[in-house]
């Protein structure tokens, strides 16, 4: 197992958000300063409640998707985690030249699982959309297409203002399911996965993408090279 101990936990974080009412007193007027002085309403109160009640329900459907994006046979121990951004043109490069190689050597031989994490980082805004477009397709079946047609399509869809018809069209073209897709990206229905995502990367202490970890063995920038990778999968299976 590597320090991201898949498949993903449902750790997510039980915060109650109640930023709305302080939003509401940067609104400006009379009534919202003097809101803000006396604090969040009883409405805040109950609706900040629901939301932690919300947080800490158990995610079944973003448990079923965790599972659907883990490549190659459970008999397999060794995972090499894959932390990724899709908007990334460095990733983009490790999805196109190495992601390939470690299925065909590792992956499809059954010595290896290939396992994907969401890093979306804030200078990629469409990176998150990508990321739960993706997440959407694997309720498909179609999380490996998903992962390698956004990067194939990256500099179609990285500067667009709003990319989200694009993706669901993408998911379509590679067989997901219309309806579904639609529903579960308009609903934004894996938020809670890709949040756990993001919390989870942040615990590891991966700052850069891509980064791989194979057991203990971390790599990326300069590091992150063929040779190395298999010498990392190869000591884990000893």
């Amino acid at each position: 197992m590597t320090q991201l101990d898949f498949p993903l936990s449902r750790r997510v974080l039980a915060t109650a958000l109640a930023l709305s009412a302080a939003a509401s007193a940067c609104s400006g007027g009379d009534d919202s300063r003097r809101a803000a002085r006396q604090g969040p309403s009883i409405a805040d109160s109950v609706r900040a409640r629901r939301n932690a009640r919300l947080a800490l329900r158990p995610d079944t459907m973003g448990n079923r998707i965790d599972s659907l994006r883990i490549e190659g046979t459970p008999s397999a121990s060794v995972y090499i985690v894959v932390a990724t951004d899709f908007q990334c043109e460095e990733c983009r490069a490790l999805a196109r030249d190495v992601i390939p190689v470690l299925r065909r050597e590792y992956v499809e031989a059954g010595l290896a699982r290939l396992a994907y994490i969401n890093a979306p980082q804030d200078a990629h805004f469409n990176a998150r959309f990508a990321a739960l477009a993706a997440l959407c397709a694997a309720g498909s079946g179609r999380f490996r297409e998903m992962h390698d047609t956004l990067f194939a399509t990256q500099a179609q869809w990285a500067r667009r203002e709003d990319p989200r018809p694009w993706f669901d069209s993408l998911a379509v073209a590679v067989g997901a399911d219309s309806s579904e897709q639609a529903r579960c990206t308009g609903r934004q229905m894996m938020l809670r996965l890709l949040a756990s995502d993001i919390e989870r990367v942040t615990a590891a202490g991966i700052t850069s993408v891509p980064t791989i970890l194979v057991g203990d063995t971390r790599l990326s920038g300069d590091r992150l090279t063929l040779p190395l990778i298999r010498r990392a999968v190869d000591a884990a299976r000893r």
